[in-house]
């Protein structure tokens, strides 16, 4: 992997060319959500897009600034992104930070960064491709939380004391459900008495 700026990174190409999935989601590590990454790619191959961003809409009291904040025409392709803005923008929807891309295209966008010596994949991609290339947003309402600050990692945790975060109706997913829980030994807890 090659850093990039804020902390995002290009994924090798030599890595992409020895596998042979069609697809690639890249997902970031500080995102806590329920989702179905089928449905992405499912809704990734409709809409014959070259790249989907998983996106949320944030409530209005919510400060956006801490993430990048797309606006969507009414077909849901994305027209403005914009990292990390500086001040609240009109639009409250947000990328989450996971993306599906066909794993060709990926590498022919990451050599060419490399060649460039650039390295971060939502301002030199994203960004930079986003009126040459078809970037499609993908809508999500279930629960979904950035665990990047104290405050937020805080939050996430109390979220999960509440049983309609813990628990899916879907049957496609099986994050948060109880058959997935993990207990720690029985002689842990007896220490912590």
């Amino acid at each position: 992997m090659v850093p990039g700026n804020r902390g995002r990174y290009l994924p090798e190409s030599d890595f992409l060319k020895k596998c042979h999935e069609p697809y690639v989601i890249i997902a970031s590590g500080d995102g806590i959500y329920k989702l179905d990454y089928n449905k992405v790619l499912e809704y990734h191959i409709e809409k014959k897009a070259d790249i989907t961003v998983v996106c949320k809409e944030m409530p209005a009291n919510e400060d956006v600034t801490r993430f990048g904040v797309v606006k969507m025409n009414e077909d849901s392709r994305i027209e403005e992104f914009e990292e990390k803005p500086m001040v609240s923008t009109s639009s409250n929807t947000i990328s989450t930070g996971i993306y599906v891309i066909r794993r060709r295209q990926l590498i022919e966008l990451v050599e060419r960064c490399a060649q460039e010596d650039r390295h971060d994949f939502v301002k030199d991609i994203l960004i930079r491709y986003k009126n040459l290339k078809r970037i499609y947003g993908y809508k999500i309402n279930d629960y979904w939380s950035n665990i990047a600050s104290v405050e937020s990692y805080y939050k996430t945790n109390m979220d999960f004391l509440k049983k309609e975060v813990r628990i899916t109706s879907s049957a496609s997913i099986r994050t948060f459900t109880p058959r997935w829980m993990i207990f720690p030994p029985q002689s842990t807890i007896r220490d912590l008495k």
